[in-house]
């Protein structure tokens, strides 16, 4: 669930830029909604996958953007994560999931 909510808020807006502000956040309360009123949902636990699932990626997206990584450390793939409004996505999803503030790869500005 955890993962799927960063999926749907970081990736989402990326893929579909010209889908209203703020849609992929109501997709993303509907579906946890959804699956509260089937099981009960530890709160602590979700949040301790949303920041592991927002970690991994921005890792991964830092390592393809910073010049000099050893290429066996560099993402090969095309990655969702590389536009950078969802960088700047996952270090808003870091930021609230575990209170630190990352800082974002180069040749990604602040918004």
């Amino acid at each position: 669930v955890a993962i799927t909510l960063v999926l749907m808020t970081v990736a989402g807006p990326s893929l579909v830029p010209d889908a209203p502000p703020g849609v992929f956040d109501a997709f993303a309360a509907a579906h946890l909604d959804s699956y509260s009123r089937r099981r009960t949902l530890d709160a602590e636990r979700l949040r301790y996958y949303r920041a592991q699932r927002a970690i991994r990626a921005f890792i991964r997206e830092t390592a393809a953007r910073t010049p000099g990584v050893d290429p066996e450390l560099a993402p090969r793939d095309q990655y969702p994560w590389s536009e950078e409004g969802a960088t700047r996505r996952l270090v808003s999803v870091i930021k609230e999931t575990t209170g630190i503030d990352a800082q974002l790869p180069p040749g990604v500005e602040p918004e």
